[in-house]
């Protein structure tokens, strides 16, 4: 199965020591039978539980995560 999407917003926003990133698409949102893989377990090494993967009910998937660029 493919997204079928035709276009992607990528928002990056720094504060501080944090990097807040937004990437949307118009795409066909996820399966309703969507397993994680290793795209979510490396997002969940980096960002800890500061990060979401959704649908939208109008179709289209929203990936936010939250990084912290401390040391």
């Amino acid at each position: 199965m493919t997204a079928v999407a035709t276009s992607c917003k990528v928002l990056v926003n720094f504060q501080g020591d944090q990097v807040d990133v937004n990437v949307s698409d118009n795409g066909v949102g996820l399966p309703t039978n969507f397993t994680p893989g290793l795209g979510s377990v490396i997002l969940e090494s980096i960002c800890g539980e500061n990060w979401s993967l959704t649908s939208s009910p109008s179709g289209g998937c929203t990936l936010t995560a939250t990084v912290s660029l401390e040391h």
